[in-house]
């Protein structure tokens, strides 16, 4: 599957909506997997952050809700960098097929369990605020939770998938931390000040 919407993307760029029909309805973590791992690249994507992030924070929201994930109209026209997917795309079907050999399913209590899905979609909707956020290199953190927690549910790996909570439970941490920090500069000088001195602008 993957590989062929590769091909279909070396001819033209792929919609967000187009890709979501092609993966199905239970596809939603393969979606989020593809969504994620162009932030795991040290290297800055100017001009993703916000419309990736919306994506992964509505899938989430909506599995929160115990609802089908669902994209506005108007995002889901929106037409993904042609390159950057297609080597997206080729890179998650490799990593799928390598990951075969090393994960599978264990743990089941972290999937079966009533709550799940609903505690699953809270921590991917958690995920994609942070994705937003404007510092550089910021968002590698959550989507390389993203990426876990997706692996983790493709393949039912509950130890994986712990991984990812384990790593996002530390990135909420910080991020809590980071708020107090610029909270107590900001008290103390100008906030935009604080910032800076925060992230050396």
């Amino acid at each position: 599957m993957l590989h062929r919407l590769s091909e279909e993307c070396r001819k033209r760029s792929l919609t967000v909506g187009e890709l979501k029909e092609a993966l199905g309805t239970r596809g939603f973590a393969a979606m989020l997997l593809l969504v994620a791992l162009p932030f795991c690249i040290p290297v800055a994507i100017p001009g993703v952050s916000v419309p990736f992030g919306i994506v992964v924070l509505l899938t989430g929201w909506s599995l929160a809700l115990g609802r089908t994930p669902w994209i506005p109209r108007r995002m889901a026209a929106a037409h993904f960098p042609q390159k950057l997917m297609s080597r997206v795309l080729e890179f998650t079907s490799w990593l799928l097929g390598w990951m075969e050999k090393w994960t599978r399913p264990r743990l089941g209590v972290l999937i079966h369990w009533k709550g799940a899905q609903r505690f699953f979609g809270i921590v991917i909707a958690f995920c994609g605020f942070l994705l937003m956020l404007p510092p550089p290199m910021i968002n590698l953190i959550p989507a390389a939770c993203i990426v876990l927690l997706a692996l983790g549910w493709i393949r039912r790996d509950g130890l994986v998938l712990a991984a990812g909570y384990i790593l996002m439970g530390l990135a909420f941490a910080g991020t809590v931390w980071l708020g107090f920090y610029v909270a107590r500069l900001s008290a103390e000088k100008d906030w935009w000040d604080a910032i800076r001195g925060v992230f050396d602008f």
